[in-house]
């Protein structure tokens, strides 16, 4: 122990990626039960249609071939009994991978790729929202990053601390 206070502070780029990718898998896990992160649940379908295909993997009535737009494409979820944002799984595929740690390992970043940005902004404008952290995973993220934070109080510092806020 060297009574470090800045070490205190230090989380390292492989703990951020971590918690990057552990508020990526709370999205996409509570999108497959059919949560929002804006607290939303069970969203229904609009479309009877959509349903429809989904249901059949996105197979026309003749289930011989998938309808156009997803030919050759790989369609892993066909649950209807809600909106779970989830057909390809390509838009969760994408978020998981992209945890970025900022240059100062002050935090992380995780986006979603351009090539999902219509999918998820025109699902959040009908209400489904699977943008930002929803309180309860707010939660579990800041306990990990308190967890982290009293391990590094006890690797880096001896005695009494004291921090004051105002």
């Amino acid at each position: 122990m060297n009574n470090d206070i800045v070490g205190i502070f230090h989380f390292g780029k492989t703990f951020w990626q971590n918690i990057g990718t552990k508020a990526a898998i709370l999205i996409r896990d509570d999108a497959l039960n059919g949560i929002m992160q804006d607290g939303q649940q069970d969203i229904p379908y609009r479309s009877k249609q959509y349903m429809d295909y989904k249901s059949r993997f996105m197979q026309g009535k003749k289930l011989s071939r998938k309808i156009k737009p997803y030919d050759g494409v790989s369609v892993i979820n066909n649950d209807v009994s809600k909106v779970n944002m989830t057909l390809t799984g390509a838009t969760f595929r994408n978020l998981l991978q992209s945890p970025v740690p900022f240059p100062d390992d002050t935090g992380v970043t995780i986006s979603y790729s351009r090539a999902d940005e219509g999918k998820v902004i025109g699902n959040q404008d009908l209400g489904r929202d699977i943008i930002a952290l929803r309180p309860e995973n707010q939660d579990i993220i800041l306990n990990e990053i308190l967890m982290q934070l009293d391990e590094n109080i006890k690797e880096n510092f001896e005695g009494t601390l004291s921090i004051n806020v105002f």
